[in-house]
């Protein structure tokens, strides 16, 4: 069986509770990963990030939830697919991400894609959009 993941790492100068807390308050993410948040790091409490200035719905990650988070060490989130992919996005079909924190290292795995060959360009677009995230996120100090 073959399980289509998204893998990325970066190094960074964080320890890992300083990475940990990027991800999880709304001040520090506005410096790399979207322009408004409703965080809530609590077991599916709401994790969006809003990235358009459009109407709600359509502003970003609306909708998803905290999976599982262990402090300073695991963030996990459902994802939805970005409003430029209305009929994938309008599906309720959720993937997650898992964000594992180590001093100086983070590992993003991206998984539960559907086998579904519509998903394919909503993969492409996240394995591109990914590296962005993580390197704005790794040239922070």
């Amino acid at each position: 069986m073959n399980i289509k993941q998204i893998i990325k790492t970066r190094i960074h100068s964080m320890t890992r509770a300083e990475a940990y807390h990027c991800f999880t308050t709304p001040e520090k993410l506005k410096h790399f990963f979207g322009r408004e948040h409703h965080i809530d790091i609590r077991l599916f409490g709401p994790y969006e990030i809003y990235f358009l200035e459009a109407p709600l719905g359509s502003r970003g990650s609306e909708g998803c939830q905290v999976l599982a988070f262990i402090p300073n060490r695991l963030l996990s989130f459902t994802w939805n697919a970005p409003p430029s992919f209305p009929e994938i996005r309008n599906s309720e079909s959720h993937t997650f991400v898992v964000l594992e924190f180590e001093d100086e290292h983070i590992r993003l795995t991206h998984g539960g894609w559907p086998s579904d060959e519509s998903w394919d360009k909503v993969y492409d677009y996240f394995d591109e959009a990914w590296d962005v995230v993580l390197d704005r996120f790794a040239e922070m100090k």
